[in-house]
């Protein structure tokens, strides 16, 4: 389902972080493959939690700030341990 033009399913960040604690999100993303056309959600709704977990967008730098690696649903660029929240 997912094809080469759609961001990749999952980011990992701070992949040499130091503690032994992995933090995983599974809802971290608002990204939906191309060939599900969003779901037939328009633009509003998919920055809502209906798409994704919001709360997660205060969350920024966390995983580099306490040294622990983190895999996350979604695209690096997607991801709100990064700069880009929304989709853009």
């Amino acid at each position: 389902m997912i094809e080469p033009e759609d961001p990749p399913a999952y980011s990992i960040i701070n992949e040499s972080g130091k503690r032994k604690v992995l933090l995983v999100g599974d809802h971290v993303s608002n990204i939906i493959p191309q060939v599900l056309n969003n779901l037939g959600l328009d633009e509003t709704t998919l920055n809502q939690h209906i798409a994704y977990d919001i709360g997660t967008r205060n969350s920024r730098g966390f995983p580099t700030l306490a040294r622990w690696p983190f895999v996350g649903q979604g695209s690096a660029y997607s991801c709100p341990f990064n700069e880009k929240t929304s989709r853009s």
